[in-house]
This record gives structure tokens, sequence and C-alpha cells, in this order.
């Protein structure tokens, strides 16, 4: 039976994606007119987003430079030269945009839920303490769950996928690893990190994959509200 539910933030409570998309727009209109189409830019930009992001997590760049790189570092795979200051109007649009956010249909029937069957929610979620904790107040997460159950890898000394992060929450939140489930977009991250340290894992999967995977799969809030019921 489970006794804690987690939920990823970027791209699982919130639309990151959409956002992205319109970033990726103004990028277009006022810096530098690529003609390639977003689902192409999108899978270089994370894979970017993911390295330059460690780098920062190892204390080896600061928050501002592995944001400016990882722009920098995609439209120089896609074959174009952008400088420093056109990454930095990249973030400064994403981060304006970000004043928009909501949660995802579905999220708060899930929440209300998990409370009527005395199950834990918490968020883990990597990043920075200040930009996620920024998001957070945004989407008025304190009002869905307790803040001491708000886990941002910037507070910590590790990250996802390191099993030692699920190990800490479930210190902290007094329950057997085995009796926790987590939701997450991103397969290596939060799928493989959850199984790895013996916690249930769903996938939220947002993009079509020719992939066999071997584990439980929703592609809409809608449908982890129904997994919950037939779990909880």
């Amino acid at each position: 039976m489970l006794k804690a539910v987690g939920f990823d933030l970027d791209d699982t409570l919130y639309s990151r994606l959409a956002i992205y998309e319109r970033t990726y727009q103004q990028m277009e209109d006022n810096i530098v007119a690529t003609g390639i189409p977003f689902n192409q830019f999108e899978p270089i930009f994370e894979k970017y987003s993911q390295l330059e992001f460690q780098k920062f997590n190892r204390g080896e760049k600061t928050r501002e430079q592995y944001s400016i790189d990882r722009v920098v570092e995609t439209y120089s795979e896609l074959g174009f030269e952008i400088q420093p200051e056109d990454g930095a109007y990249f973030n400064d649009v994403y981060h304006s945009e970000q004043a928009n956010i909501t949660l995802r249909p579905g999220v708060e029937e899930c929440l209300s839920f998990l409370k009527s069957k005395q199950v834990i929610p918490f968020v883990l979620t990597n990043g920075s303490s200040e930009g996620q904790w920024k998001k957070a107040e945004r989407l008025q997460l304190t009002e869905c769950f307790s803040p001491e159950h708000i886990f941002v890898s910037g507070d910590l000394n590790c990250a996802k996928p390191d099993v030692e992060i699920f190990q800490y929450i479930s210190q902290q939140l007094n329950v057997n690893l085995s009796e926790m489930a987590y939701i997450g977009d991103n397969y290596t991250m939060d799928v493989i990190g959850a199984q790895n340290a013996g916690v249930t894992p769903v996938w939220l999967q947002l993009k079509p994959t020719q992939e066999k995977i071997d584990t439980t799969t929703v592609t809409i809030i809608s449908e982890f509200y129904d997994w919950l019921q037939a779990n909880c």
C-alpha cells in the first residue's frame, strides 16, 4: 500500500514545454531566424540543459553560466553561432513567460484523492533553489503541499537520478522506499532514478517513442488519477 506519492515539477505539475516553445518563437523573431521547427530544437535543448545542469550541480558553473551555455550549445549544434547575451535573452523571455504557469488539469483532483486516503503528497524537482521556489510560489504549491514536503535539489547535496535523494525523502517522510511512488516526464531522471531507489515509478510520457518501455506509463494526469485509485 502506498504511503507517499511524489510529483516532478517541470513538465509534470505544469507544462514547461509550452513556455519553451513561446520562448523559442521570440528567439526566431528577434535574435536569429533559424527556420528550424521547435520539435527539432527541443530535444537538443533538453540534452544540453541536462548536461549543463550536471556541471552546475557539481559546482563547475554558476546558475547563470549553465543557463546561458545550454542555449549557446544548442544553437551551435544546430549550426548557428549566438552570443552569450543572446542566451541571456532566451532566459529572460523564459522567466517572463513563467509568470503565467498553472497546474496541469487533473493535478488538484489527484491531490484531493491522496488526502482522502491519507497518502502524503510531495514534490521532488531538480534545479536551483531560487528558480524552483519561484515556480512553486507562482503555482501556489504550498497550498497543495506542505512546504517541508517540497524537495529541491538545489537545497540538497544530491539530485535526480541519484538514489540518495530518494533515500533522503524516505527518511524525511518516515516512509519506506517501497511504499512510495513517483511520477515524472523525464525517463532517465524520474523513472530510472525512482526505480533504482526501489520507488514505484510512473512515466508521464509527453512525446511518442518507438521503444518498448517496461514501466507504468500515462500520457495525461487524469490517467494517473485512475492509477492512483487502483493503487492507493
